[in-house]
């Protein structure tokens, strides 16, 4: 048995030309490989690129700062987040009235508990707390958002936080 393949490949250069600019919109399915990749296709894009779904691993959150070195502006914000910031703090907020309302001493495992799970499943990672906004302006990581969009997302925490306590006064009426 020879131990060169029948298939030998002969490495031939490959070249690329510039093209004209792409457009469309594209809604792919939640996966840190896809979120790589549209960080990738977004550099190279002339304009702007809008990411919808991202799934925000560290690694990909490392890949948007590596981005960033490179030259890219990341910007969090729009009726998404804010959306996602309204429902986190809607949520913590009945959470809290309702451990209060019934088992006051589980509120701290319950806050604990929903934080970490509202990171996951809303789009904002859940600041859902006006000190933590101005906080997360201030930062320089991924999490963090752009000074102008402070106040978008505290107005959006102070609409989950009136429909919440709505809610709740509903619900836990005694």
């Amino acid at each position: 048995m020879s131990a060169h393949s029948s298939h030998q490949s002969v490495a031939s250069p490959l070249s690329a030309k510039r093209a004209r600019p792409l457009k469309g919109r594209l809604r792919p399915p939640g996966d840190k490989s896809i979120s790589h990749r549209a960080f990738l296709f977004g550099l190279l894009a002339c304009g702007e690129t809008k990411v919808e779904g991202l799934l925000e691993g560290d690694d990909v959150l490392r890949t948007g700062k590596a981005c960033e070195a490179l030259g890219a502006v990341l910007d969090r914000t729009g009726p998404g987040q804010w959306f996602a910031e309204t429902v986190a703090t809607f949520g913590l907020l009945l959470t809290i009235f309702g451990c209060a309302a019934r088992t006051p001493a589980a509120i701290p495992y319950a806050v604990g508990l929903y934080i970490t799970a509202a990171y996951w499943f809303t789009a904002s990672t859940s600041f859902a707390n006006p000190a933590v906004t101005i906080a997360r302006a201030l930062s320089d990581t991924y999490a963090g958002i752009a000074p102008g969009g402070v106040l978008a997302f505290i107005t959006a925490q102070l609409a989950g936080a009136l429909a919440a306590t709505a809610l709740a006064r509903w619900l836990f009426q005694k």
